[in-house]
């Protein structure tokens, strides 16, 4: 119930959610500059989104439309031009989720 209170109640705090959606940006998009997330990314090292961790959520996930109110496709040289971008991360590996269940 905690976890269930925590998402849909509390929320998680909002520097939590900034530093996901900025990682979750940034390793889908997969900027030249950027070195900090396009390699690392998700990793529960990382201090700026540990609550996620603590919180044993399965996965986050980036949704971008931008033909109502820009009007205007993003791309990058990893991504294809387009108005609507979607990429889920995992947080744990299918064998690490597996084995949190027993399931054999």
């Amino acid at each position: 119930m905690h976890v269930y209170n925590r998402l849909n109640w509390e929320g998680i705090n909002e520097q939590q959610k900034i530093n996901f959606t900025e990682a979750s940006l940034i390793k889908y998009f997969q900027p030249p500059y950027n070195k900090i997330y396009k390699n690392t990314f998700p990793n529960p090292a990382h201090k700026t989104y540990s609550e996620c961790y603590e919180l044993d959520i399965n996965s986050v996930g980036i949704e971008m439309h931008t033909t109502e109110m820009i009007n205007c496709k993003m791309y990058s040289e990893a991504v294809e031009k387009s108005h609507y971008h979607y990429k889920k991360f995992l947080l744990h590996s299918p064998e690490e989720r597996k084995s949190m269940f027993e399931i054999p």
